[in-house]
C-alpha cells in the first residue's frame, strides 16, 4: 500500500516517546484509453490438394517431329595458353520414303503395239482357224511387237476354252510390256487345272 510515513518525538516530564505514523495515500483511478487495434487480414494463396497433380496433357492433334542431334565437342587452344571447349551440334532430319508400287518393263520390247497394231493382230487371229491357228498368227506378230496386259486380255476373248486362252497367254508372256500386271490375267481362267499351270508359268 502506498502512503507517507512520519516519526514524531513526544517529550513530557523529562521523558521522550517516539511515535511512528503512516498515512496511506488514496489510490486514484487511472483512466485507460483503449486504442483500437487494426486487424490485418493476410490473404493467403489457396493451398492445393496434394492428392491432385498438375499434369500437362499433350494435344492429340499435335504432330511430333523427331530430329536427331549429334553433338561434337571440339577443343580450341588460345595463344595465352588457355583452352576453350566448344560444342558443335548437327541436326539430321530423316526422310521416310513412301512405299510405291514397283513398275517393271520388259527390256526385250523394242516396239510397243499401238491401236493400229492391236487391230491388225485381232483381224489376223479372227481369220485363223481354231485355237492353235489363232495362237500361231499372234506369235508371228509377237516377234516384232510387244503388247500390254489389257490388249492381251481383250484378244483372249476370241478363245472359247481355257485351254486356248492358256496357250495364248503362254505365247504372249515373253512379249508383255507391263509384266508386273500379267498375273491379273488369271481371272480370265475358270478351270483349276489351267489356273495352276498359269501360276506355275509366272513363277518360273
Amino acid at each position: 500500500v502506498d502512503g507517507k510515513s512520519a516519526t514524531y518525538i513526544d517529550i513530557s516530564a523529562n521523558k521522550s516517546d517516539t511515535v511512528n505514523i503512516f498515512i496511506p495515500t488514496e489510490a486514484k483511478p487511472v483512466a485507460v484509453k483503449q486504442v483500437p487495434v487494426k486487424k490485418e487480414v493476410e490473404e493467403k494463396a489457396p493451398v492445393k490438394d496434394k492428392r491432385f497433380l498438375d499434369i500437362e496433357m499433350q494435344n492429340p492433334n499435335t504432330k511430333t517431329v523427331e530430329k536427331t542431334t549429334e553433338t561434337t565437342p571440339s577443343v580450341e587452344k588460345l595463344s595465352e595458353g588457355k583452352v576453350v571447349k566448344t560444342v558443335t551440334e548437327k541436326t539430321t532430319e530423316q526422310t521416310i520414303p513412301t512405299n510405291k508400287p514397283v513398275v517393271s518393263f520388259n527390256s526385250d520390247c523394242k516396239a510397243n503395239a499401238d491401236e493400229n497394231d492391236f487391230l491388225k493382230i485381232r483381224k489376223k487371229m479372227a481369220a485363223a482357224s481354231g485355237d492353235d491357228g489363232m495362237v500361231s498368227a499372234a506369235t508371228k506378230i509377237f516377234k516384232s511387237t510387244c503388247f500390254t496386259v489389257d490388249q492381251i486380255r481383250n484378244l483372249s476373248s476370241l478363245f472359247l476354252t481355257d485351254g486356248g486362252k492358256y496357250k495364248f497367254f503362254d505365247a504372249a508372256y515373253p512379249r508383255i510390256s507391263d509384266t508386273q500386271n500379267f498375273a491379273s490375267l488369271q481371272n480370265q481362267l475358270s478351270d483349276v487345272y489351267y489356273i495352276n499351270r498359269f501360276k506355275a508359268m509366272i513363277q518360273n
